[in-house]
């Protein structure tokens, strides 16, 4: 398994459904989460220049692939909220237009503080 998910990073593979269930078998709940965590932490580690609306946008819809692997509204909420703290504080970047909001940071936090108690889409 861990030589097929080292092929599968070399390949930039964006098969949520598939690597949900490599990082699942090879760590449990916990390796999934740590993945899941190192992509919002990359991605927060971007430079000024390269996080963009874009980048934000591209995670957020990584992140709702790899959130329809988890069952049940309670876990999603805990998954969601695990990933926010990845952010600390960065949910916010500058671009030519002021400040925004990371795309993929307003979701998680939707997902993990929804106003009708239920994760959002």
């Amino acid at each position: 398994m861990a030589t097929l998910l080292e092929a599968l990073d070399r390949q930039d593979c964006q098969d949520a459904e598939l690597l949900a269930r490599c990082w699942r078998a090879l760590g449990g709940e916990v390796g999934f989460d740590a993945h899941c965590t190192e992509l919002v932490a990359a991605h927060v580690a971007l430079p000024a220049k390269e996080r963009t609306k874009r980048t934000g946008d591209d995670l957020k819809r990584r992140l709702q692939a790899l959130s329809r692997t988890v069952r049940g509204a309670e876990p999603k909420r805990a998954w969601a909220a695990k990933l926010l703290v990845a952010f600390d504080g960065k949910e916010n970047f500058k671009t030519n237009k002021g400040d925004i909001v990371d795309p993929a940071a307003a979701w998680l936090r939707q997902q993990a503080e929804p106003k009708d108690g239920k994760p959002g889409k």
